[in-house]
């Protein structure tokens, strides 16, 4: 990965994230998550740690997502 992301702050971090998914990258994308944090899909659907997070990846990066980062509320 090419680009340099400051991922200390909530912008760096989501440009971080969509960069490894719009390049296929799990391992990067699943860098973005501690190991019991809980990844919400949509509103009401959502898995806990990081094997389930990684199986959400996994279907989520061979989409290829051109994703553009909203945030409409904090979880």
């Amino acid at each position: 990965m090419s680009a340099i992301f400051d991922r200390t702050t909530i912008l760096g971090a989501a440009r971080f994230f969509q960069n490894c998914v719009r390049n296929g990258d799990i391992d990067g994308a699943l860098s973005s998550f501690h190991d019991d944090a809980v990844y919400v899909s949509q509103p009401g659907n959502f898995v806990k740690g990081k094997t389930e997070i990684r199986k959400a990846l996994e279907f989520l990066c061979a989409m290829r997502p051109d994703l553009q980062a909203q945030r409409k509320r904090a979880v």
